[in-house]
């Protein structure tokens, strides 16, 4: 999994916007760097070839249009690049598993309870 994109710091956003020529008071990129969200203009005129994920980023969206899933779904989450349908459909099924936890709750409670007790005694 990769890792999160990395916001750029307020020096190199400022100097970003006076070489493009970008007429947005510095008060204005502070409060947007501070909230990692910068408007739309900004994103395109400061980082052009961002990628739709990179973009999502510093526009502090939460989901972006990406590649198509093998679900086919091209809707993803900026944090982890999951696909939004299977990253649904995954808690689904972890539903269940929970379902399974709630039923044999005193079967799980004497299964580690025994474990806690044996890997004790191993340490010993």
């Amino acid at each position: 999994m990769s890792a999160r994109p990395k916001l750029p710091s307020l020096a190199e956003v400022i100097a970003l916007a006076e070489q493009n020529a970008v007429y947005v008071s510095i008060n204005d990129l502070a409060r947007m760097h501070k909230h990692s969200a910068f408007s739309e203009q900004v994103v395109s005129v400061l980082w052009p070839d961002a990628t739709p994920r990179r973009a999502a980023f510093l526009l502090g969206q939460k989901q972006y249009v990406g590649v198509p899933c093998k679900c086919g779904g091209t809707l993803r989450h900026v944090a982890s690049r999951t696909c939004v349908p299977c990253h649904q459909e995954r808690n689904r099924s972890n539903k269940s598993t929970s379902n399974w936890h709630a039923e044999n709750r005193e079967y799980l409670r004497n299964y580690l309870r025994a474990w806690r007790i044996k890997r004790k005694e191993q340490a010993a």
